[in-house]
């Protein structure tokens, strides 16, 4: 997303049916990002609702067994992978957000333009983040938080770790992470330029300019991993810890530009495809059991272990969709449909409202004390709720915003 926030970055050619695409060239619209981006929104509701449900029953400690131990090897796996949903928006927005920078730089063409750019990004987000933001402080109260607090606020510099309305709002870290991560971005891209230009141009060949990118991207991403710890939930919610996953998605942008794809086509292609989107779903899911060997790298301790395999699962998770694409082969119907895309379109209002829905309803639950029922009740009526208030914002607020920057294009 962005954390379920970037739109689907326009290239500058349609998508190649047969032959070699030029490097730089990319499809118009990447047709899994909208269904992704849902499910990865969906995904953290669901967990939300099971972290909710424990803590309101008094049962948050029986995490120290894992998912499955509150809620059984079926479904506790899924519910805790959901909050790897987070992994997949960021990988997603670091490949949207770089690609139309990646593909100016390799065609030798000027930059996008930064106005227009920062116009956008800020239409897209911020008038449905406000509103969010005052409407769960309106019903959930300031705790607090007073008009002094409003800049951090409303300018996405809030610390959520230790914040009064983190339990209603808390998941809004993300989003400071992407709106940093979006001022970078022309900044990065204007030094590789200028870089470029002082060097003479070289090299020459745009796959090798991509490439090179994609390798310092790929050792960047490497050492911001190992030189900034996310060993509590502030640092993790630091936007250079998690610069890494975005990072990620830089590596996929140059691998998909800068690389010939059309055998993922073929039958046996299309087969590798689909093992490799399955395998990191499988691997989201698998490694919540105790003792998975996923988890456990040697040489790492258990959490930058797990933060390594999850990040390569999301990697997977967005990447074969991509590859698939700019191969040829087009999406999966199962998950290019009418029904994801409309979930898709509304995932930045599904993410804003869900945490506060979720926290305000746990309070009228039948048995706050039996877990179980909570859950059950979070998800039958949260997630209409939830569902409701993101058709509300998209129709009120994000529309019409998108609309605007149309018109002032």
């Amino acid at each position: 997303m962005d954390a379920g926030v970037a739109i689907a970055a326009r290239g500058d050619a349609p998508a190649a049916s047969g032959g070699r695409a030029p490097a730089g060239s990319a499809p118009r619209r990447f047709l899994a990002g909208d269904p992704l981006r849902g499910l990865a929104a969906l995904g953290v509701g669901v967990y939300h609702a099971g972290t909710v449900s424990l803590f309101v029953s008094g049962h948050s400690g029986d995490l120290v067994r894992g998912w499955p131990g509150p809620f059984g090897p079926i479904v506790g796996a899924p519910i805790g992978a959901g909050a790897n949903g987070v992994d997949i928006f960021f990988v997603l927005s670091g490949y949207l957000i770089s690609r139309p920078f990646l593909a100016a730089y390799a065609a030798g063409r000027k930059l996008p333009r930064v106005a227009a750019y920062l116009r956008n990004r800020f239409l897209r987000i911020v008038p449905a983040y406000w509103v969010a933001l005052a409407a769960v402080i309106l019903v959930a109260g300031p705790h607090g938080r007073t008009w002094s607090d409003a800049p951090r606020l409303l300018g996405f510099s809030e610390d959520w770790s230790t914040s009064p309305l983190r339990f209603d709002f808390g998941q809004a870290w993300t989003l400071g992470v992407e709106v940093r991560y979006y001022l970078a971005v022309p900044i990065l891209a204007a030094v590789v330029f200028g870089a470029t230009r002082l060097l003479g141009g070289r090299p020459r060949r745009p796959a090798a300019r991509l490439w090179l990118i994609g390798l310092i991207a790929a050792a960047a991403s490497v050492y911001l991993f190992q030189a900034f710890p996310r060993d509590t939930q502030q640092e993790d919610f630091r936007p250079i810890a998690q610069a890494y996953l975005l990072l990620g998605g830089v590596v996929l942008a140059t691998a998909e530009l800068g690389g010939s794809w059309r055998w993922l086509a073929s039958r046996p292609g299309r087969a590798l495809g689909f093992a490799g989107f399955a395998a990191g779903v499988v691997t989201l899911i698998w490694m919540q059991y105790p003792g998975s060997p996923l988890g456990l790298i040697p040489g790492l301790d258990f959490e930058r272990s797990i933060s390594i395999v999850s990040s390569i699962a999301a990697v997977l998770i967005v990447g074969v969709p991509v590859l698939l694409q700019r191969g040829g082969a087009g999406c999966w119907r199962w998950l290019d449909n009418r029904a994801l895309r409309w979930l898709g379109a509304r995932s930045y209002g599904f993410y804003l409202y869900q945490l506060g829905v979720l926290t305000e309803l746990s309070y009228h639950a039948p048995d706050e004390g039996l877990y179980h029922r909570t859950f059950v009740f979070l998800i039958v009526v949260g997630i209409p709720v939830i569902l409701v208030l993101s058709a509300l914002s998209w129709r009120l607020v994000e529309r019409p915003a998108l609309r605007l920057k149309a018109s002032t294009r």
